[in-house]
């Protein structure tokens, strides 16, 4: 490939997938090596031909994983952008310290730090576009990352030629080419380059399919591997565009948000085909903040196999704190934080005080003793708040304890003259399964006698007979 076809394919390619405007100012991230190298000097050539009217701002950023090559690297990338009198930053990323912190491998806290600079540096200097170098083989290379770890159809498009990312769009005007064109390339037009030794350690997944995987699945093929994946990746993404498509049409009538969650009809969700109840989901865990990235074919799976089943309250967790669970008919979508997540509760039963105060986990129980008149009795009739409940006294058996519910409870609720099963009950009640195992049981030493907050038992209740009242006040200390 001459320069000529080499710059106008990557023209061409950059026109039919609307990659830029001439008022786009790009933000270019460049490494040194081959792939970024060239793309600063495309660039260059579309300010010469007038496709671009302001000047990129190219970034570069040092990870501080070797030492003097890095500062070595960092000004032949300052030598290069000053030839072609584009404006020039760099940036230092601690890269280990942020995979310690994070307990992420250095490939993916690098990621993960070049990623909020970008998108950080691209909003404060005014670039409407942040450019890659993303190439042929890098796509490929993509492709059969995501087939190892788990991916749908979605994943087998690839790296889109463009693409909003927290907001920001990034292109990759290179995608139409090959490792191979580019050094090609560079060498036509005797134009250096930086390599980087780590690119050669295979301890680092991507570096082992590129030096081994395919080389060895090439060797099985009687074509080229890369056109082939990337033939593949193009098909999906034409699939994608269509599935996104019908998503978009049907999104607005099976979604509806509450608060900080959203709330997806699961009989509309379940009348869909399952290649659009994944783009559902998708769409939804996206808007909520939810990476992509850390998103697997089995995440998919486990919501859709949730919205299959018959059991309400069931929760699954995804990443960063993220949750989906089942309430009745509908699927609900939250973020709760790594900090609250569900945590198993603390089963043991605790003795309350009495009068006093008692702690129960993130619960202070006070309890009070008071003789029944017919004011109080108006008063307990009036009360507001469903954490506060007045019991026969004489109708205990003591000691009371505050537990969390256990398999076997048994509960006659007020108004009934029979026991039944406390989770009967709670299900009876509509309470959803994953708030049951929060509430609190109060019992004494042979029954149930308030499920708090939902019912008191029929068989603490105050009637005209009853001379002495215990007061019970739980409040949350969280």
């Amino acid at each position: 490939m001459n320069l000529a076809s080499f710059e106008k394919r990557v023209i061409d390619f950059s026109t039919t997938h609307g990659l830029f405007n001439r008022t786009d100012r790009v933000l270019l991230a460049i490494s040194g090596g081959a792939d970024s190298t060239a793309l600063l000097h495309v660039l260059h050539k579309f300010m010469q031909r007038g496709f671009l009217r302001q000047v990129p701002l190219c970034i570069h950023f040092n990870h501080q994983l070797r030492q003097t090559e890095s500062l070595q690297d960092r000004d032949f990338v300052q030598a290069c952008v000053n030839s072609v009198e584009m404006e020039f930053q760099s940036e230092d990323i601690k890269v280990r310290d942020y995979a310690r912190q994070h307990q992420l491998s250095l490939e993916a806290a690098a990621r993960e730090l070049r990623l909020d600079r970008l998108t950080h540096l691209a909003r404060a200097n005014s670039c409407t576009v942040i450019a890659t170098g993303h190439h042929q083989n890098d796509n490929a290379e993509t492709i059969l990352q995501r087939l190892a770890r788990g991916t749908g159809f979605r994943g087998l498009a690839g790296i889109w030629p463009k693409r909003l990312i927290k907001g920001q769009r990034f292109i990759s005007p290179l995608l139409c080419v090959g490792r191979t064109d580019i050094q090609s390339y560079l060498r036509a037009r005797q134009l250096p380059w930086r390599d980087d030794r780590t690119n050669s350690d295979c301890s680092f997944r991507r570096n082992f399919i590129r030096h081994n995987l395919m080389p060895a699945l090439q060797e099985a093929s009687t074509a080229p591997l890369t056109g082939l994946l990337c033939a593949l990746s193009t098909q999906a993404q034409k699939l994608h565009a269509q599935v996104r498509a019908r998503t978009s049409l049907i999104l607005p009538q099976l979604r509806s948000r509450m608060n900080d969650r959203t709330i997806l009809c699961k009989t509309g969700f379940l009348n869909v085909p399952e290649i659009m109840q994944v783009e559902l989901i998708r769409n939804i865990l996206v808007e909520l903040g939810c990476g992509e990235r850390d998103l697997i074919t089995e995440h998919y799976q486990r919501i859709i196999q949730l919205a299959q089943s018959n059991a309400s309250g069931k929760y699954i967790q995804l990443p960063d704190g993220f949750v989906v669970y089942k309430q009745y008919e509908n699927l609900i979508f939250l973020h709760q934080g790594k900090e609250s997540c569900p945590q198993t509760q603390p089963m043991k039963a605790t003795e309350l005080v009495v009068p006093g105060s008692t702690q129960f986990g993130n619960y202070t129980i006070k309890t009070s003793l008071l003789e029944f008149t017919e004011n109080i009795h108006a008063g307990f009739q009036r009360k507001s708040s469903k954490l506060t409940e007045h019991l026969d006294w004489d109708k205990l058996d003591l000691p009371i304890y505050v537990r969390f519910r256990q398999a076997g409870d048994r509960f006659c609720p007020l108004g009934k003259s029979t026991a039944q099963k406390l989770g009967k009950f709670l299900t009876k009640a509509k309470i959803p399964e994953r708030q049951r195992d929060h509430l609190l049981v109060l019992t004494d030493a042979k029954k149930v006698i308030w499920v708090c907050p939902v019912r008191i038992s029929d068989a603490a209740k105050i009637t005209a007979r009853t001379k002495q009242v215990i007061k019970i006040e739980v409040q949350s200390t969280r």
